[in-house]
């Protein structure tokens, strides 16, 4: 049986029941009129204050393994910054999926079964010193040593290359944190009640989570070349507002607690940020992502030059790093979910050092623990 894909196959995480951490129980008396059942004003005692869980989706296709690398160099920076500053979290809870949902049953060269939102967690031969094996997703609490969290970190997030062609980006993300992240899915414990949700997207092309798995077949010649499936068919994707609907629904504390960010295809000349910006924790808004969308770059068109052939878009940016597209899909869902109260961070993979947008990611981070 074909399985569908995205919010239409799946319960999406706004159903969900989200656990304490630990998933233990409130056991005491309320006797302050809130939301939980113990006798102070928080949301649920399980939950210590000041609680992240930071979700990272990180594409694995052919071309992707210099940003892996570069995201791996930024780790430390992000974990550092989110860690060691005024204002940091007292527990942290860190998970990896990868972009690769598979292809509905359809056989694809790359392609298989996929992950399927599930959090990655095995040790990276690319990188040096890793564990022999992790836990489903790492934890840290003040006092721990952040470093030992950034290492890990990077031995999972660092998934190399060969996954499927396919880019489900948003349909990770979304089964990572709905029907996964469910008791007794693969994902349990991680989301907890009363937490920040943060989710950082590190991808070299546009999302083609599909809500019609047919898209995929490579025998149905009337939707065009296999590379321009997703750009030829968006009626077979799932739209992205059901996505940035569900996604805004996920923290128990409200779009205001969640942070979503994007290191894609954009030039670099659009993402710029003033330190007071990075520092304000909410540094771009309505304006900045017209401004992105708006920009001829980041149209898509076919590339009908030498080296395109008519069978790939023209790059949004293509230099030493290689070709990266435009992500349009991705920055329409930060977008949205900026719009609905979120922070919402949209920066460049066309950079070779991703330090700044790490620190940018952190700084968002700290400041929705504020709230």
């Amino acid at each position: 049986m074909m399985r569908m894909w995205g919010l239409f196959g799946f319960v999406g995480f706004g159903c969900i029941a989200v656990s304490g951490g630990g998933g233990g129980g409130d056991a005491d008396v309320d006797s302050d009129a809130d939301v939980d059942s113990d006798a102070d004003s928080d949301t649920d005692s399980d939950v210590p204050t000041g609680a992240v869980d930071l979700l990272f989706m990180v594409d694995e296709s052919n071309s992707i393994l210099q940003e892996q690398q570069s995201l791996g160099d930024a780790i430390p920076v992000l974990i550092g910054a989110l860690t060691e500053s005024p204002g940091a979290p007292t527990s942290l809870h860190v998970g990896v999926v990868s972009h690769d949902m598979g292809t509905g049953g359809f056989p694809v060269t790359t392609c298989g079964e996929g992950d399927d939102g599930a959090l990655q967690h095995e040790p990276s031969p690319l990188v040096e010193g890793c564990a022999a094996s992790y836990p489903t997703f790492l934890e840290w609490a003040q006092g721990d040593d952040a470093g030992d969290v950034s290492s890990d970190l990077r031995c999972i997030a660092t998934l190399g290359v060969g996954g499927c062609g396919f880019e489900q980006s948003l349909a990770a993300v979304d089964k990572a944190l709905g029907e996964n992240a469910a008791p007794g899915g693969p994902n349990a414990g991680f989301l907890r009640a009363g937490s920040v949700v943060a989710v950082v997207l590190l991808t070299d092309e546009n999302d083609c989570s599909a809500s019609d798995p047919r898209i995929f077949d490579t025998n149905a010649e009337d939707l065009g070349p296999l590379n321009l499936r997703c750009f030829n068919n968006p009626d077979m994707l799932v739209e992205v507002g059901a996505f940035a609907s569900a996604l805004a629904a996920v923290p128990s504390g409200g779009p205001s607690r969640l942070v979503v960010a994007v290191i894609a295809g954009v030039p670099t000349d659009l993402v710029g940020l003033s330190e007071a910006a990075i520092a304000s924790g909410d540094p771009q808004g309505a304006a900045d992502f017209a401004t992105i969308l708006g920009d001829p770059r980041m149209e898509e068109a076919v590339d009908f030059s030498a080296e395109g052939g008519g069978n790939r878009l023209i790059p949004s940016c293509d230099g030493e790093r290689g070709a990266l597209y435009p992500p349009r899909r991705i920055v329409e869902l930060v977008q949205s979910v900026d719009a609905a109260g979120a922070v919402g961070i949209v920066q460049s993979a066309c950079q070779s050092d991703l330090s700044a947008p790490a620190a940018t990611i952190a700084a968002a981070i700290r400041s929705r623990l504020r709230l």
